[in-house]
């Protein structure tokens, strides 16, 4: 699968998510997709995000 997204030119930074901190994990999770979202829109010059889940739409909002 990843091969094929290389192919068009699809860049993709996979997240490990944090389990057992509760409330400050989650908060942790979701300044960690900010920050590595917005690094990621500058540096590839992202025209489309798709996002899976709320968290991820919301950072992929902000995007916008």
């Amino acid at each position: 699968m990843l091969s094929e997204i290389m192919n068009h030119k699809i860049h993709w930074k996979p997240l490990r998510f944090t389990k057992d901190l509760g409330f400050m994990g989650k908060l942790w999770d979701l300044s960690r997709m900010y920050f590595w979202s917005f690094y990621l829109a500058n540096k590839y010059s992202v025209r489309v995000v798709h996002a899976r889940s709320h968290s991820p739409a919301q950072v992929g909002l902000f995007l916008k």
